[in-house]
């Protein structure tokens, strides 16, 4: 435990702990991936009535389809993070952010109060 969390609220030291089970409990998100895909290769089987082999092919099949939209997903990533980091890009997101930060004011609007005819 952190000690920035010891001396923290109840609530962060409550939370604190519970990461720390959750973490050290909880099984690899690998492992539920190899343990699901032998739950829908067994299911595949019986409940489909395909031959193991053939279950194999479906499989190797579907990954190389999912293969190429993972590798779409990972370009549509990596090209909107170098756009975002172009200087002149990010320039105007941090201009952009201002409003934000309380360094802008609003323009001051017409308003028939503040008008006397």
């Amino acid at each position: 435990m952190s000690t920035a969390a010891a001396n923290g609220s109840a609530f962060e030291r409550l939370g604190d702990r519970l990461a720390s089970v959750v973490e050290h409990w909880m099984p690899s998100p690998f492992l539920f991936a190899i343990i699901l895909t032998y739950i829908a290769y067994v299911a595949a089987i019986v409940v489909e009535g395909t031959g193991p082999f053939e279950t194999v092919l479906f499989w190797y099949d579907g990954f190389w389809l999912f293969l190429t939209f993972a590798m779409q997903m990972v370009l549509i990533l990596m090209t909107g993070f170098v756009v975002a980091y172009h200087p002149r890009v990010n320039a105007g997101v941090t201009s952009n952010s201002e409003c934000s930060t309380g360094s802008f004011r609003p323009p001051r609007r017409y308003s028939a109060r503040t008008h006397s005819a």
